[in-house]
């Protein structure tokens, strides 16, 4: 688990599952229609965190080199804006295979 979603760039050649982070706040709070994310603002904090990730993946599950990854848009507090974006919790039920 992390915050910022990013960190699964360091860890693909390990043997782990399943990846979960938080939302990025440019990237999965405010979405253009038919766009997405806010490029500006989401080029701007991956880029004051050194980071390549990819803003396609801002938001929701999917795959990455065999590691499952889902990345929540969160439910939002206070005055936190959101635009196209509606708040979202995700349920995991993990079974023993």
């Amino acid at each position: 688990m992390g915050h910022a979603p990013d960190y699964i760039l360091d860890i693909v050649d390990l043997d782990i599952d399943l990846c979960l982070a938080g939302h990025l706040h440019g990237g999965g709070q405010v979405r253009i229609p038919f766009l997405g994310p806010v490029p500006i603002i989401y080029e701007e904090i991956l880029q004051s965190w050194g980071s390549h990730f990819p803003r396609e993946w801002a938001m929701g599950y999917r795959e990455v080199h065999n590691i499952r990854m889902n990345v929540s848009a969160g439910v939002g507090s206070g005055a936190s804006i959101r635009f196209n974006c509606p708040p979202s919790m995700t349920l995991f039920t993990v079974k023993k295979s």
